[in-house]
């Protein structure tokens, strides 16, 4: 996506290394943006420009920060910044479409990675219509298609540093880059308020409020509605990949999740925000308190389950058929809507799970994200 035009560029840049006169710059009268539940990134403003800072924005990667400036003007011609409001965008993840369709900014999509994962009626019409173009996977991106397309802004994310390559190649090309670090979060709602981030690329923060906080209303009064429940059933998670069971740790977005929704996550109390592996039999071993089985991998029946380990039969979520899985809305190329709106919306996977967990506290509930595996 380079711009033969005249073309403001956003670029990440670590602490230590923004050029002087904008930091002083942008000393000038800041206001910050208060977050309620976000970690991952900060806003601060002043007459002219809004700075956004990154926290940490490589997974397992050394903590960093990253420093983007959006301004109405091109009044700091002699920094890096990107002029606003957006009007060209490329996204490399589908949960960056749902953010901006809830701004009803969803024609300034021009570009997508991976166009076959995305479940969103709108972008999928865009999409077919070659109102959208694919510009192909972080691993493989077409930049001749992205160069052609000269958008405003890529927003990206991190993983790792595997991903630093095509980063410094769209760098290289004049392209600008904004990488984002919602997956990262360890609470729901901490995930959906990055609603704001891009809301700051369309000058709409407070149409960007207004739905957080309708989201997290709605979110935090499911939590009340289980909040005093004395049953709190059992609940794993998984399924073994090569011989290895994977599980989210005890502060991860997974185990906020099952506690909000009244449930007793087995490994409630590892200190990991990240997963960790663990045996098969430590697994059996602990498994008679697991009343209900939830994400199973990509399974789809019961079958599916004892394909990957004959021996998932001994536990006891499966003996009771308690098992569900998050795949209820997936389409025909894998493209899971839980990992697309579900971020946006953390309030339908909530109230699924309470319907799960505690079906008496929501009679009548219709699985949104989830299914009963048979």
């Amino acid at each position: 996506m380079t711009s033969p035009r005249p073309v403001i560029i956003i670029v990440m840049l670590l602490c230590a290394c923004h050029p002087k006169n904008v930091s002083e710059h942008h000393k000038e009268k800041e206001n910050n943006t208060l977050l309620r539940y976000a970690r991952g990134f900060r806003i601060a403003h002043n007459d002219s420009c809004t700075q956004i800072t990154v926290l940490n924005d490589w997974q397992n990667g050394q903590p960093t920060s990253a420093h983007y400036y959006l301004c109405n003007s091109t009044a700091l011609n002699n920094t890096l910044s990107v002029k606003v409001p957006a009007k060209k965008v490329i996204c490399l993840s589908t949960s960056h479409i749902q953010m901006i369709e809830a701004l009803h900014e969803h024609k300034s999509i021009i570009g997508v990675s991976n166009p076959m994962l995305v479940n969103s009626p709108e972008t999928c019409r865009r999409i077919k219509n070659r109102l959208i173009q694919d510009v192909g996977s972080e691993a493989n991106l077409d930049y001749e298609t992205i160069i052609s397309l000269q958008p405003d802004v890529v927003i990206g994310y991190g993983i790792e540093g595997e991903n630093l390559g095509y980063i410094t190649k769209l760098r290289q090309l004049g392209i600008p880059v904004i990488m984002n670090a919602e997956y990262l979060e360890p609470h729901p709602l901490g995930k959906a308020e990055w609603i704001i981030f891009f809301a700051m690329l369309f000058n709409k923060k407070d149409e960007a409020t207004q739905i957080f906080d309708s989201i997290a209303s709605r979110y935090n009064t499911l939590v009340k509605k289980v909040g005093q429940t004395k049953r709190k059933p059992g609940i794993i998670t998984g399924l073994p990949f090569k011989s290895k069971w994977w599980v989210p740790g005890g502060k991860s977005y997974l185990a906020k999740m099952i506690e909000d929704a009244g449930g007793n996550y087995l490994w409630k109390d590892n200190p990991s925000s990240g997963s960790f592996t663990v045996s098969f039999e430590e697994l059996l071993s602990r498994s008679s308190e697991a009343d209900i089985w939830i994400n199973c991998g990509d399974a789809h029946s019961m079958d599916e389950i004892l394909n990957s380990d004959s021996r998932l039969n001994l536990l006891k979520a499966y003996k009771t058929a308690q098992v569900y899985n998050n795949n209820a809305r997936v389409n025909s190329h894998g493209g899971n809507d839980f990992w697309e709106s579900g971020i946006l919306y953390p309030d339908r996977i909530l109230a699924d799970l309470i319907a799960i967990f505690h079906a008496e506290y929501l009679p009548g509930h219709t699985l949104y994200y989830y299914k009963k595996l048979q």
